[in-house]
């Protein structure tokens, strides 16, 4: 079995502590959030995150977890829901890009 470490866990940490933490945690792999604010709002720079990545391998691959907390797809607003598609459909590009095992998509 896996244990993935959760990117949430540090919400306002910068990604090197992340990183570090999902090693110190034990985990096996982190579910890297793309909401996490040092990569979303940085303009989710990927050469940081695979910077990151190499720097602090995890035994598992990493897998991503696509961005929920403005959005959802099962919205009743078609705005809502029409971003949150196009979030998901961005979000399984990158982590096809990034090696990822897992895509976590939920409303």
């Amino acid at each position: 079995m896996d244990i993935s470490f959760s990117s949430m866990f540090f919400h306002d940490a910068t990604l090197e502590d992340v990183f570090r933490a999902t090693g110190a945690s034990g985990a096996d792999t982190l579910e890297f959030w793309l909401e996490t604010p040092d990569f979303w709002l940085k303009g989710l720079q990927i050469s940081d995150l695979k910077r990151w990545m190499i720097q602090y391998p995890t035994r598992a691959p990493l897998s991503i977890h696509a961005p929920v907390l403005d959005l959802n797809p099962c919205s009743i607003n078609p705005d809502v829901r029409e971003v949150s598609i196009r979030w998901i459909l961005r979000s399984i590009e990158l982590a096809d890009r990034m090696g990822a095992s897992v895509c976590t998509i939920h409303p």
